[in-house]
């Protein structure tokens, strides 16, 4: 029993630290200006220049440990970490150290961040998140600098996200992926992804996108063999991402709880859920910003535990992706 508690504590822990919402758009709209940008990038390329890219091949024994194996936490044992591999092969291993009954695990995915400075990558390693998706990327440049960092976090990303001119996410977030009409979308999605982007990000807001332009940019970016990702909060919006089939719904609804009708649906759909029921809890909890961030939706943080209190509609999205409910926190 203990054993979990211990890692209870380390998961929220991870969900705990450096905390800001997709709200936090505006911190990251402010800390991506030209300076802030530019400092950024001397960082990054100064530590490229001063980071081996290969680390030297040296056989490690990890003696003393109890694997996590995504189910359980087994007895102590030993295992080898190889170059890129890991075994329980010990022979010839130049080092050895003693787990002294820790718990060894995979590395922790992070399936949604919002990434703007290197510190950023530095405390994610920290806590043994070894690949994080950064949901939006404002400089390019800045972006692909992230991705080259050897010794830190992984990164996946999105380019900039898609939104309606003067909506919520342009006018309070600082969000220009401006498209107007369906017949933007395929030129937009080969922008995005020209620029070396992972995946596509829409925006699904009440004064957001209508159906047309959603399903516009997802056939665009399922017709270039890629994903998309869309932002979604309120029920309303949930609706039309998931008619949509975008391939991954990030957050769920903080106004209506999720219906069994509606899991039904996105599992049959295979899409996945990233909740960030951590941060929702933050956001909800201030009046005065869940009035910007939803001006014509009452969120709630009760309606989204609901996924987590509900085990049969719970086990239905986590047949679909199970890392993404467990591993995420939102970050800046």
């Amino acid at each position: 029993m203990q054993t979990y508690s211990t890692l209870n504590l380390v998961l929220t822990a991870l969900l705990g630290t450096t905390v800001n919402a997709c709200l936090p758009s505006v911190q990251a709209r402010h800390a991506t200006d030209a300076t802030s940008t530019e400092t950024q990038l001397k960082l990054l390329e100064a530590r490229s220049r001063n980071t081996p890219s290969t680390i030297p091949h040296r056989k490690t024994t990890l003696t003393n440990v109890r694997i996590f194996d995504g189910w359980r936490i087994g007895e102590p044992t030993n295992i080898a970490i190889d170059g890129d591999s890991i075994t329980f092969d010990l022979r010839n291993a130049r080092n050895t150290i003693d787990g002294q009954g820790g718990v060894l695990l995979p590395g922790l995915i992070d399936s949604h961040i919002h990434l703007s400075q290197m510190a950023s990558l530095e405390t994610l390693i920290s806590y043994g998140v070894t690949t994080a998706m950064n949901m939006g990327c404002d400089n390019y440049t800045l972006c692909a600098a992230f991705r080259e960092q050897p010794g830190l976090t992984s990164v996946f990303g999105a380019g900039q996200a898609a939104v309606k001119p003067n909506s919520t996410h342009a006018t309070v977030f600082g969000a220009h992926g401006y498209v107007n009409s369906p017949s933007q979308a395929s030129e937009f999605v080969a922008e995005v992804f020209g620029h070396g982007s992972d995946y596509m990000k829409l925006i699904s807001e009440s004064n957001g996108f209508g159906q047309d332009i959603h399903d516009a940019l997802v056939n665009a970016t399922h017709a270039q063999g890629r994903v998309s990702m869309t932002h979604a909060q309120d029920h309303a919006s949930y609706q039309v991402a998931v008619a949509s089939r975008t391939d991954g719904l990030q957050h769920v609804p903080y106004d209506i709880p999720l219906t069994q009708e509606m899991a039904q649906r996105i599992r049959s759909q295979g899409q996945h859920v990233t909740p960030t029921l951590n941060i929702a809890r933050i956001t909800v909890s201030n009046l005065t910003v869940e009035a910007i961030i939803s001006p014509d939706a009452n969120l709630t943080y009760e309606a989204g535990e609901s996924l987590k209190e509900n085990t049969s509609l719970t086990s239905q999205i986590a047949n679909v992706c199970a890392v993404r409910i467990y591993s995420t926190r939102d970050v800046s």
